[in-house]
């Protein structure tokens, strides 16, 4: 057949190469004559390789860098590889499924993004992906010569709501596992896309996104930009310029102010945080200004102390202007006491309400969390206009269908509902209150108690003898134990606030009428029709409405 490569030794022919074996396969249908089975199927001469691979029409043969990998190939043929198992890690990435867009319809996209046509970005993006991710992790190019892509044409075009958008879009998990499916690190590809959107310069004068705001002047694109932590706000250009040196550059007559403004959102930005307990253990604070750069310290000083969580913040603003906005949200207007007392008032969302309202003052961007949407948004905001319209939408539409549980039957025991209850007919919210009226007495100390134990008196507390209340107290009739136990507070507010305004508002009075509270709490418990009431927040209900009933002058 042909030399074998210890029969070449030292000769070398001109198209043998060291350290590359050839191997070749001759079929089994095929024999080979006896010249070539007096040889070998493996060669280091490509040319003598070549002249048996040309005298067998199926024959194969493919270079390897040792001797055994060549002999398995001249043995087994071309199987032998391709049936090698491969690990996982040799195997590529899963293909996209969706097509790379045509440079006609990109340029009808940067076009779209050009004109502020938000409603076609949106549709266009979420039926290809492709339009803002290229094929290699990267963002799509938008315009060739310059290399702009998305970030940097809505940034040219000083559109805040399409670089919001846009960021806010590449930034989603959501959008990553439709574009590639499920995958382990989808976090990870959202956090490099969403440096590449924001640090990435383009071709021409190397400029970021950033620059391109600061320069045309966009001080609401700006804005939009640096409240994401990746901006790099010290990127230079060609010329080793910031942003913070090419404001306003490219706008003709600029205003100072708006310079002003725009420098001050390049410098470090604070914000001002309400932070609140998740069981109200503690009383709500205005936390101390915090900056992305700098983030919020723990609030948390030992192991038994409540973590306080961020539910509003008001910002971004510079340092100064947050610690100005800061001392201004903690002390109260000097108006009358009714007017200026919403923390007390409204124990959810108080300070949530002065803060909104002097946000609105200082022109200071406010975000706020709402449970019910699961998310920090500003419902005077468009944005968050319709999404409070998609929620109410979506509950609507639910309830319609009966698939709502919080509108189940189970949930409906809090509810003022008109429907028999055990086979008892319901009576009015009016002829409840009018029940729980009647069951008021007022005892002496000395006299025999009534043969229905009324509330407890409003005596000091060493008169003990008068408080009985058992389980008795609660009326058979009772088909709303929400409402039930709203008539008991406002009995007792009432009882509390006149005490205070006839000058009885002593320590043993209120000790009194906080055991009365705490022995018709005991009842309620251990009765079933109150099994689904939460008495956690029952003092704080009390303490509101007795100063709703109180008279700002009686409040030394």
């Amino acid at each position: 057949m042909g030399p074998s490569p210890a029969k070449q030794g030292s000769e070398k022919s001109p198209g043998s190469v060291d350290g590359v074996y050839y191997g070749v396969f001759l079929p089994p249908d095929v024999p080979p004559s006896v010249e070539d089975n007096e040889g070998t199927v493996v060669f280091s001469d490509k040319s003598e390789a070549l002249k048996l691979v040309k005298k067998y029409k199926k024959a194969r043969f493919k270079a390897f860098r040792t001797m055994t990998d060549a002999m398995q190939f001249a043995m087994l043929g071309p199987e032998s590889v391709s049936s090698c198992p491969t690990s996982p890690a040799d195997v590529g990435e899963k293909p996209s499924p969706f097509r790379g867009p045509k440079p006609q319809d990109m340029v009808r996209f940067r076009k779209a993004i050009e004109a502020g046509d938000l409603d076609f970005v949106k549709k266009t993006v979420w039926e290809n992906p492709r339009y803002l991710v290229s094929s290699g992790d990267t963002p799509a190019i938008m315009q060739e010569g310059s290399r702009y892509n998305a970030l940097h044409i809505g940034a040219k075009a000083c559109d805040a709501a399409m670089c919001a958008y846009i960021l806010q879009t590449v930034g989603s998990e959501q959008f990553m596992l439709h574009f590639y499916g499920d995958t382990t690190d989808t976090q990870q590809r959202c956090a490099v896309l969403l440096d590449l959107y924001l640090n990435t310069p383009d071709k021409a004068l190397n400029e970021t996104p950033l620059h391109f705001a600061a320069k045309f002047g966009a001080a609401k694109v700006v804005q939009v930009l640096v409240a994401y932590p990746q901006c790099d706000r010290a990127a230079t250009n060609k010329f080793h310029q910031t942003a913070k040196d090419v404001i306003c550059s490219r706008v003709t007559g600029a205003d100072s102010g708006l310079k002003e403004e725009i420098s001050a959102m390049l410098d470090e930005q604070f914000y001002v945080p309400v932070l609140r307990s998740p069981d109200n253990s503690v009383q709500p604070v205005v936390g101390k200004p915090f900056s992305p750069c700098s983030p919020l310290e723990e609030q948390c000083r030992d192991v038994i102390s409540p973590v306080m969580e961020v539910q509003a913040l008001a910002g971004p603003m510079p340092r100064q202007t947050a610690e100005l906005f800061r001392r201004r949200w903690k002390t109260p207007p000097r108006v009358p006491l009714a007017q200026r007392r919403p923390p007390l008032l409204d124990q959810d969302k108080g300070w949530e309400k002065v803060g909104r309202e002097l946000a609105q003052e200082w022109k200071v961007a406010w975000k706020e969390y709402w449970p019910f949407l699961d998310t920090y948004i500003d419902l005077n905001s468009p944005e968050g206009l319709q999404l409070l319209e998609d929620y109410l939408r979506k509950r609507f539409k639910s309830a319609s269908e009966g698939n709502d549980p919080s509108l189940s039957p189970s949930n409906k025991s809090t509810s003022l509902s008109t429907a028999p209850m055990n086979g008892v007919t319901p009576e009015s919210p009016m002829a409840e209150l009018c029940s729980a009226l009647r069951a008021c007495r007022l005892s002496s100390g000395g006299g025999k108690p009534p043969s229905r134990h009324p509330p407890p008196s409003r005596q000091p507390a060493h008169h003990n003898g008068d408080v009985r209340h058992t389980e008795d107290t609660i009326p058979s009739h009772v088909t709303s134990p929400h409402l039930y136990m709203e008539k008991s507070c406002q009995v007792f507010a009432k009882r509390i606030a006149d005490g205070f305004q006839l000058g009885d508002g002593d320590a043993e009075f209120l000790w009194a009428e906080m055991k009365h509270l705490n022995v018709l709490v005991s009842s309620c418990k251990s009765d079933n029709r109150f099994s689904q009431l939460d008495f956690h927040r029952l003092h704080s209900r009390l303490g509101q409405a007795v100063a709703a009933r109180m008279d700002p002058s009686d409040v030394s």
